[in-house]
Parts: C-alpha cells; sequence; structure tokens
C-alpha cells in the first residue's frame, strides 16, 4: 500500500508540474504577441546651481537642476515594422547631500535625489501613438572620499 500511495502522489504532483509549463507557454506566447520595445535616446542642455553649506565637521549641499533635451525616439513593436519619432523633453533633478569628516582626508558622504522627465519620453507597455509620457525616479547615494 506504502508504494502504491507514492507512485499515487507523485503522479499528482507530475500532473500539476506539467500544467505549470502549460500555463507558462501560454502567457509567453500571448506576451510575445503584444511585445513592444522602445528606446529614447535624448539630447540637450540643463542649467541649474549648487549651494554647498559647512557647518563644523558636517558638509550639506543641495543642488537644482533643470534640462530640455530633443529626444529621437525608436518605437518597435514586434511582427511591425519601427517607428521613428521625436518628443522634446523638460524636466529637473533635485540632489541634497551631506558629508561628515572623519579625519583630514577622508569623509563619509551620503544623499537623495530624484530625477523627473516631465513629457516626451516613451515607454515599452503602451503602443506606438502614446509616446509622450512622464518619468520620475528617486534613490539614494552614499560613498567615501578620500583626498590625497
Amino acid at each position: 500500500e506504502g508504494a502504491e500511495e507514492g507512485a499515487e502522489e507523485g503522479a499528482e504532483e507530475g500532473a500539476e508540474e506539467g500544467e505549470e509549463e502549460e500555463e507558462e507557454t501560454e502567457t509567453n506566447v500571448i506576451a510575445r504577441a503584444y511585445e513592444i520595445n522602445s528606446e529614447n535616446r535624448m539630447y540637450g542642455g540643463q542649467v541649474g546651481f549648487r549651494l554647498v553649506y559647512p557647518n563644523g565637521r558636517w558638509v550639506y549641499s543641495t543642488e537644482a537642476r533643470a534640462f530640455g533635451l530633443a529626444n529621437y525616439q525608436q518605437l518597435v513593436e514586434v511582427g511591425f515594422d519601427s517607428d521613428g519619432q521625436r518628443e522634446f523633453v523638460v524636466g529637473g533633478e533635485l540632489r541634497f547631500g551631506a558629508a561628515y569628516t572623519l579625519t583630514r582626508d577622508i569623509s563619509v558622504r551620503f544623499g537623495m535625489e530624484y530625477l523627473h522627465f516631465a513629457r516626451g519620453i516613451a515607454r515599452a507597455v503602451q503602443v506606438p501613438s502614446q509616446n509622450d509620457e512622464d518619468v520620475g525616479s528617486i534613490g539614494t547615494s552614499f560613498g567615501l572620499t578620500i583626498n590625497r
């Protein structure tokens, strides 16, 4: 009896695994049918300012930038021709940081940055005719500065 139960359990597990593989295959086929790739190549300039405030062993910094860019987009939908378009991109960047001086030559720094493209970005999840989206990102930074 123990051998029969083990064989039944193994058969049930095999059937479940086969079903999972079949579902993944169907999903992959559907996903490939609607695959859209996009490439954003941006060229332009920026203007900004930097404020640095030393206070004892601490050095605080703030940076702000604004930019205007020409975005040369390439949108490719699988099974169709590629579509090249241009959009104007505007956006900005904010950066805040602090550094602590450990010794005369070594300091530890950390900060935060927010980058925002307000318009003109093509994203791969949309249809080629809608290529004027906004994108924002936030991140942190840390590091060690050694002055020699």
